[in-house]
């Protein structure tokens, strides 16, 4: 559907009368005289009328009345090119929370109206899925839903939120994963790789010293001030040696998403201040044809903070010209014109404005600087081909759509068939153009102090400690473990748990025994019934503090047992679900709210359900982990 449709009337006689007339009139004026004004497009104050009518009717809970108003006022705003009313269903919708908390008998309507002067608004459609539910009315509520969560994408502004909310909750998943991951190995593994730092240690300086000495290896970055991450990783490399093969992917691949997840934070933080400037903003209003007040009040601070930024007076023009400020709208458009030279898109539209007004010759000089300063914009060339046929230049008309038509014909074509009312086609602002000014803008932040601060090169942050760091012990790691694997590693004695090495075990018998099992349980040798009662209480011991470690861990990062039980990718799994969860229902400042006008009770249901599901995943992990089978 086009924006505007041309007003010819539909009988072809009385076309002919009026077209003799016109033309009459026209002879009698020197071609570059100024004649009166085209009829103005419809502007905004056309449904502003009818706002007041409808705030009029939602206090006396007319509903016929409200309901020709809001017709009348969406009519009114897609004539003036504008299918969603934000700032209006935002009143609406505020209105609609006042009323339901005096219980008015308005509250209903006024959440319907909210709904439908904007369609695309999350925050409505979900305010009145949550009034039918106060209201017992279930049913209903339960199919409106899926329209409600389809609102979620409808526009760019709740997309942006929604999927970098999803990803920074992906990232601080991601990262606390993978901290849990290096932890439950090392400590599944622990046993094992203390008995070997114990041989390491004790062999130069003795068995006294071993113990102390092996602590210093097992803590040897925090003795050279290193801080808490220089120690996860380093146990991660020790643990690494000792892991199975499946451990080793999982482990490998947490320390791939350590080093990646700077990058995908910076990521985020970039787009989302590229796309949440004025100028991006602008663009995508205009784009998805929206009536937010809020963005043309961004506009306005910046010029008036920085005054030669063409853009944003470039945008200022184009939201005068669609409210029918036309005064406004010339002056926008002089002011970017001054503050870039090579701008030709505020001329374009100035000269658009001139020929609304009348005054062709002056809109024919803003066409043909415009075609001077961008030989490649077919819309000046088609606007100085209508305006000169205002004047009879028709050898300069026919030159100029030829040239339009040599640009792109299907544009000529496009604006030849559906014309708008004015007949002048406007010089859009595109949103990679937006994008494009945005980014440098925000690149060039010569203020350290400035808001939005300047990000850090990509580049640069692949070079910094904090992705190079992880990704390096990846390698440390496997290389420790091809030196390791060498001299061979301590096992677990499957009877009593302890650890011990090729070393260790002086005596045959079976592989997964230790010497002194075998000794004491294996061997047809008397052994007095004393020793095996302390051997007996002393692997009861060790059981019993690995199972009181193991429901310690538990209670902070369930599901932690599983690297017990050699089942790493359950475990993995069962942390990142319970820690997403965790995470989307206690929000907090790296969630961007995707009803930010909603109050807390309005969220409050969706982070509650996300909490319970988070208490469900820890409750099944810990009943887990307390009835984890006794070690033998």
């Amino acid at each position: 559907m086009p924006m505007w449709r041309s007003a010819a009337p539909r009988n072809r006689r009385a076309g002919i009368v009026l077209f003799l007339f016109a033309s009459a009139i026209r002879a009698q004026a020197p071609p570059a005289a100024r004649v009166p004004a085209l009829p103005p497009p419809v502007s905004l104050a056309a449904y502003r009328s009818s706002w007041f009518e409808l705030l009029s009717a939602l206090q006396e809970n007319d509903s016929r009345t409200a309901t020709a108003a809001l017709a009348a006022m969406r009519k009114a705003a897609r004539a003036a090119g504008v299918r969603r009313l934000s700032s209006y269903s935002r009143a609406a919708l505020h209105a609609a929370r006042k009323a339901e908390a005096a219980k008015a008998p308005h509250a209903e309507l006024a959440y319907d109206v909210a709904a439908t002067l904007d369609e695309s608004s999350l925050d409505a459609a979900a305010s009145q899925v949550g009034f039918l539910v106060r209201q017992g009315r279930l049913r209903e509520a339960a199919s409106r839903t899926p329209a409600a969560l389809g609102t979620v994408f409808a526009i760019a502004e709740t997309r942006l939120a929604f999927l970098s909310s999803l990803a920074l909750a992906l990232a601080i998943t991601l990262g606390l994963t993978a901290v849990v991951i290096v932890l439950g190995l090392f400590l599944a593994h622990f046993r094992r790789l203390w008995h070997d730092l114990r041989e390491i240690a004790g062999r130069p300086f003795g068995q006294r010293a071993a113990a102390p000495l092996a602590v210093g290896l097992l803590v040897l970055p925090s003795l050279f001030a290193l801080g808490p991450m220089w120690l996860l990783l380093y146990w991660a490399v020790i643990a690494y040696a000792y892991s199975e093969k499946g451990e080793r992917y999982l482990l490998a691949a947490a320390l791939v998403a350590l080093g990646a997840l700077p990058v995908l934070v910076e990521v985020i933080a970039r787009e989302n201040l590229v796309r949440r400037s004025p100028l991006y903003l602008a663009a995508v209003d205009l784009d998805e044809r929206r009536d937010d007040s809020s963005v043309e009040e961004q506009l306005a601070s910046i010029v008036a903070s920085s005054p030669d930024q063409p853009d944003a007076w470039f945008l200022i023009g184009i939201y005068a010209e669609r409210a029918g400020d036309y005064s406004r709208a010339l002056t926008a458009y002089s002011r970017a014109i001054e503050a870039d030279p090579n701008e030709y898109r505020a001329l374009v539209n100035r000269g658009n404005v001139r020929f609304i007004e009348g005054d062709y010759a002056e809109a024919i000089g803003d066409y043909e600087e415009a075609a001077r300063r961008a030989p490649e914009a077919a819309e000046a060339f088609y606007n100085l081909s209508v305006a000169r046929s205002e004047i009879y230049d028709f050898k300069g008309q026919e030159r100029a759509r030829a040239r339009a038509i040599q640009i792109s014909r299907r544009d000529v074509d496009n604006w030849s068939s559906r014309p708008p009312l004015a007949r002048v086609v406007p010089a859009a602002y595109p949103l990679w153009i937006a994008r494009e000014r945005s980014n440098r803008w925000v690149q060039r932040s010569p203020d350290p102090k400035h808001p939005l601060g300047a990000p850090t090169p990509i580049l640069d942050l692949l070079r910094s400690p904090w992705c190079l760091a992880p990704w390096g012990a990846l390698i440390v790691a496997v290389i420790f473990r091809a030196i390791r694997k060498r001299r061979g590693f301590a096992i677990e004695c499957s009877r009593c748990g302890r650890a011990f090495c090729r070393f260790c075990k002086r005596y045959g018998g079976p592989v997964s025994l230790c010497g002194r099992c075998v000794r004491l349980y294996s061997r047809k040798d008397e052994v007095a019934q004393d020793m095996r009662e302390a051997d007996r209480i002393e692997s009861e011991n060790r059981a019993r503090r690995r199972r009181g470690m193991i429901r310690a861990t538990s209670l902070v990062a369930p599901g932690i047992q599983r690297f017990f039980e050699e089942r790493p990718f359950v475990a993995a799994a069962t942390l990142l679900f319970f820690f997403l969860a965790a995470t989307l229902a206690l929000g907090g400042p790296w969630v961007f709210e995707l009803r930010p006008l909603a109050p807390s009770g309005e969220i409050l249901p969706a982070r509650l359900a996300l909490a319970f599901a988070a208490l469900l995943l820890w409750l099944f992990a810990n009943v887990r982990a307390w009835r984890q089978p006794r070690e033998s």
